[in-house]
């Protein structure tokens, strides 16, 4: 990462559960002993000197602190210009200063120098402030910028402070060799999945890209799309740019959805402006990932604050549910909790959202008789939660 190491960020929040731990393996059985004046030298006992007359092991004196590496319970030991070297491979060579006693490590992932462990030190540079501990450093900006970076593995991770949950960081994935892969089909279709180490992490679709073929920039307008059924048919009809997510939204979790969510909107490094949901629903909920409804949407209530941390404030969700409108007590607080216009059905979504034309024989007609009332907002959302707000068409019918 060079000098944008420290662009990735941290959290104080792990710190306290490796205190502890750290402490006892850092001061490893045999070192010399920190407050010793002169550090004076070291006793080995040896069980090849032996006292001729009574067959006890002797102690034999070894200086340690001679300015030569020794090999000290599985790690090299030197004193060297004031300093007690650690070292045990290239990720874990530290160093305490003999005068102070404070703890140093030596960064050589990144830019090969020494730094201050087990103490947070704070970098202008960026803004952030640093703590190394014996497998990686915390980076600490504010509430929602807290990351780990694993000097073994080389993952960073993203600290979710609604959850508690740490999950792997996209942008920081894709920048540091994480990398995305796309398809198209040489027409304007376009997936793009996102990977780390041979996991998928988030794939997702574009049916009609920008004129380079890759999203264009601008508002991020996001279609969650309930596979399991025949919502999949609407995805030839999102406008340039729309991005298109397939879900079982009646099993794979709202948590898993919101994730999903935060991947993308860390992936392109803005937040959702948009977010249309496809799937069933009726007079008292919805499946979003799971069943949520008049009964339990409370207690979902963390994975919607979540959600407002990825989405534009007074942006906008419109629930393409059958009757989900009438759950207004339910979709009034969602409005509140993710801070955006919230839209929804009070009837029947078969005459509310479906249109113009259907590789599904019998749904045709239905969908044709639609096709004029998709243009007309006052009546494709009969609830809103601001009443003077105008629904933003993800769809071109043109």
């Amino acid at each position: 990462m060079s000098e944008s190491k420290r662009s990735t960020h941290a959290s104080i929040y792990a710190r306290e559960m490796i205190l502890e731990a750290l402490e006892d393996r850092i001061v490893l059985d045999g070192a010399v002993d920190r407050n010793a004046d002169d550090y004076a030298d070291a006793v080995l006992v040896s069980d090849q000197a032996l006292d001729q007359g009574q067959g006890e092991v002797v102690a034999v004196l070894e200086d340690y602190c001679d300015g030569n590496w020794h090999f000290v319970n599985g790690w090299w030991f030197a004193y060297q210009n004031g300093f007690n070297l650690w070292y045990y491979d290239s990720l874990h060579y530290y160093a305490q200063d003999a005068a102070t006693s404070r703890w140093l490590w030596f960064d050589a992932v990144i830019d090969n120098q020494w730094e201050y462990y087990q103490t947070w030190e704070y970098d202008s540079a960026i803004a952030y402030w640093y703590y190394n501990d014996w497998n990686g450093t915390y980076y600490h900006q504010n509430d929602a910028h807290r990351y780990y970076h694993d000097h073994i593995t080389g993952i960073w991770w993203q600290y979710n402070a609604y959850t508690g949950a740490w999950n792997p960081d996209a942008t920081t994935q894709f920048a540091y060799g994480q990398e995305t892969q796309y398809w198209s089909n040489g027409d304007t279709d376009l997936h793009c999945w996102l990977t780390n180490d041979g996991t998928t992490l988030l794939d997702w679709w574009i049916f009609n890209a920008g004129s380079d073929g890759q999203w264009s920039g601008g508002a991020l307008n996001v279609v969650l799309v309930d596979y399991t059924d025949f919502f999949e048919c609407v995805e030839q009809y999102t406008k340039t740019d729309v991005i298109v997510i397939e879900y079982d939204l009646t099993n794979d979790g709202f948590a898993t959805v919101v994730d999903g969510l935060r991947i993308l909107s860390d992936y392109y490094d803005t937040q959702i402006s948009n977010l249309a949901v496809m799937s069933h629903g009726n007079s008292t909920g919805m499946y979003f990932g799971e069943w949520i409804s008049s009964s339990n949407y409370n207690n979902y209530y963390n994975d919607f604050l979540e959600l407002n941390a990825y989405m534009v404030d007074n942006g906008q969700i419109m629930l393409y549910h059958c009757q989900v409108g009438a759950a207004s007590t339910m979709l009034g607080k969602i409005a509140v909790w993710t801070s955006t216009d919230v839209f929804a059905n009070l009837g029947d979504q078969w005459y509310y959202w479906t249109w113009y034309s259907s590789p599904y024989e019998e749904t045709d007609g239905i969908w044709n008789h639609n096709y004029y009332q998709v243009h007309l907002g006052e009546y494709l959302f009969e609830y809103r939660s601001d009443r003077y707000a105008t629904y933003n068409m993800l769809f071109n019918f043109a």
